[in-house]
């Protein structure tokens, strides 16, 4: 919370969180690594694109890392959106960038899932398929992924049906499933990080 709320109450003290970028660089030190902002995360300004679309004809590859705001329209409570696209002109500056030519790869930072669009083929991280071609994707996924705050203000998970839905807006979700949580209730200690594997088969 104080990372999602930190800039409303600046007198407060904050929890700290790498970002993306300095994550990289920390990762990856021998590593040229150039940095455009190319836009905010609503801010209808397009004047930096060009300046990131330039750093992406010269780049062997481009990350794109696109964000959401928690309680400001785009993630948390009361932020409903029927619209699953990337907000502000998050989309626009996506587009951009895959049509410079340098393969793009794509990580979404936010609390909410986005519709990519037809861009999502030209991606670089993604799976490949022929004509016709089917393959499986599994995600595996923990139990304390499902974790919620409760009435006390811990992480809870609970046993009972979790639905899961794929799709590129509220009303249209070709994909719907669902799975069950089992065994008893039981609290997710707040240093709880989890990982979700995933395998391509064939």
């Amino acid at each position: 919370m104080p990372r999602h709320l930190g800039g409303r109450y600046p007198e407060r003290p904050r929890a700290s969180a790498a970002t993306v970028l300095a994550a990289l660089r920390a990762e990856l030190p021998g590593a040229a690594i150039s940095y455009a902002p190319g836009c905010a995360v609503r801010d209808p300004d397009r004047s930096g694109f060009a300046h990131a679309a330039a750093h992406a004809r010269e780049a062997d590859v481009v990350l794109g890392d696109e964000a959401g705001l928690f309680g400001r329209g785009t993630s948390g409570e009361g932020c409903d959106v029927a619209d699953l696209r990337l907000p502000g002109v998050q989309d626009d500056l996506l587009r951009m960038l895959v049509a410079a030519g340098t393969p793009v790869v794509l990580v979404l930072v936010t609390g909410r899932p986005y519709a990519i669009g037809p861009v999502a083929g030209e991606l670089a991280a993604r799976v490949p398929l022929e004509l016709g071609q089917a393959r499986r994707v599994t995600f595996r996924l923990h139990a304390d992924r499902t974790a919620f705050t409760g009435r006390a203000g811990n992480r809870v998970m609970e046993p009972g049906e979790i639905r899961v839905a794929v799709g590129g807006a509220s009303d249209q979700l070709p994909l719907q499933g669902s799975f069950a949580l089992r065994g008893p209730e039981r609290v997710v200690g707040a240093g709880r990080v989890l990982d979700t594997p995933v395998e391509i088969g064939s």
